[in-house]
């Protein structure tokens, strides 16, 4: 608002309060005093307003009336002045607040501006560890958009553009994690393996980013096949030598229990007399055919093994009577050196699950070879009891002992001891390769304890009750 219009107003409001000198008019002189301050109007116009407004009353009323009423013309004077001056006051309270406030979001400011620094450059480090990380990757890595399009890439993918067109092609059709391995042709038209990862990457408001990575594993599929082929050839050369050695076995055998027959059945003498010398021959024949039997038999056993073609026959087995049994079997082959023959049975371990021909089989020949490598007037003890919730079955005798190395080709087929007790007592080097294929039939596993010079203890451990 101009000077004039404001003179006019303080003219009508004095000459009104000339007139009626109410307050209210006071109240309207008080407003347009903070009107002035609010238009910058400064303080000595104030009393150049006033005294224009005085002198203009003066040209309409006598100058004894103005002299009189002189009291009442001075308190606009003053209300102006005061609002005035309280409105100015605010005015300079006010702008030294916003002045402090503006300080204030000056240094907020200036400190953001800081932190924004900051973590700019922490970002650009981060920025460049993760390209420095993924471009020494041995693998193809990227990330893109929902519609397939590729917003990142690593080196190696850059260096095989066969893949970069593969994962174009591919476009976004997999959002879901998986890991596959899929096949490509090459740039030189050759085949490639790559092991491929991908997986969604949640931005938030809705956006969705894929990442993916491609491994080669060319060599690893070829090693695979390879392994697969060798595998398939091992078992198709197992299975042919099994069913030979089945084959053969089962020819031999027929002419072999004639030839055992036949030579028992002359030491009998019911065909005539034998002079001892005769007596001798026979007896070599028997022996040789016997222990040749013998041999076939672990033979034929061990291939049906191999071959998965030994069927277990599961029964309730009384383990104390069967160990009585085999024990009674042996008590001759024992007595002819001295050996005592004792059992330890665990009260709570009375019946197994298992075949029982299996087991005896396991048995006897596990306790048959330590009355074999046991010294004269040695022993040999048979001990069950519950271990883990297994049947633990162990047979110990205070034989010659078994060295380290030694022990490593114990389980091994067709491989013996070379000690003067293993070259008297004639074997096939089966026995124990047997004994360990039908304990693993069982789902148990046997192993042996040992020290030369103080006997071997061998243990082996079977379910209780087959699942």
């Amino acid at each position: 608002m101009s000077i004039p219009n404001f003179k006019q107003r303080y003219y009508i409001l004095l000459k009104s309060y000339f007139n009626d000198p109410d307050e209210k008019y006071l109240f309207e002189i008080e407003k347009l005093g903070r009107e002035l301050v609010q238009e910058n109007v400064p303080p000595e116009d104030i009393a150049e307003i006033h005294e224009e407004a005085v002198a203009c009353l003066a040209e309409a009323y006598p100058d004894a009336r103005l002299i009189e009423s002189a009291r009442y013309l001075s308190t606009p004077l003053m209300e102006i002045m005061m609002a005035y001056g309280l409105a100015f006051r605010e005015w300079i309270e006010a702008s030294e607040k916003s002045r402090s406030e503006l300080q204030k979001y000056a240094r907020e400011l200036e400190q953001a501006n800081r932190e924004l620094k900051k973590y700019s450059k922490g970002l650009q480090q981060s920025k460049k560890q993760f390209t420095t990380f993924m471009d020494n990757l041995p693998a193809a890595a990227f990330i893109k958009d929902d519609r397939g399009f590729i917003l990142y890439s690593n080196s190696y993918l850059k260096e095989h553009p066969e893949i970069e067109k593969r994962i174009r092609d591919e476009g976004a059709k997999e959002k879901d994690s998986n890991t596959k391995i899929e096949s490509l042709a090459g740039l030189e038209g050759n085949e490639l393996f790559y092991r491929t990862i991908r997986f969604p990457i949640n931005q938030g408001d809705g956006i969705i980013l894929y990442g993916g990575l491609g491994i080669d594993v060319t060599e690893q599929v070829r090693a695979e096949e390879m392994m697969v082929k060798a595998k398939l050839a091992a078992e198709e050369a197992n299975n042919t030598k099994s069913s030979f050695l089945a084959n053969v076995s089962h020819e031999l055998r027929t002419p072999l229990n004639s030839i055992i027959g036949y030579s028992d059945f002359l030491l009998e003498q019911t065909a005539g007399p034998l002079n001892e010398k005769q007596k001798k021959y026979v007896d070599n024949i028997s022996m040789s055919g016997k222990h040749l039997l013998s041999l076939i038999n672990d033979i034929l056993d061990l291939s049906r093994i191999e071959a998965g073609k030994m069927e277990l026959r599961y029964t309730e087995v009384s383990v104390s009577r069967l160990i009585c049994e085999v024990l009674t079997t042996l008590i001759p082959l024992a007595s002819k050196k001295g050996i005592s023959l004792d059992k330890d049975i665990d009260p709570q371990l009375w019946v197994l699950h298992a075949d029982e021909a299996k087991l005896r089989e396991i048995l006897y020949n596990l306790t048959s070879n330590a009355i074999k490598f046991t010294p004269y007037n040695g022993s040999v003890a048979v001990r069950t009891r519950i271990a883990g919730g297994l049947a633990e079955i162990s047979v110990r005798d205070s034989g010659i002992g078994i060295s380290q190395e030694d022990r490593k080709k114990l389980f091994q087929p067709f491989s013996q001891i070379d000690t003067w007790e293993v070259r008297t007592y004639q074997g096939s080097g089966l026995g124990l390769t047997i004994v360990q294929k039908l304990v693993e039939l069982h789902g148990g596993k046997i192993w042996i304890e040992s020290e030369v010079g103080k006997g071997s203890t061998f243990i082996f451990t079977l379910p209780i009750k087959q699942t």
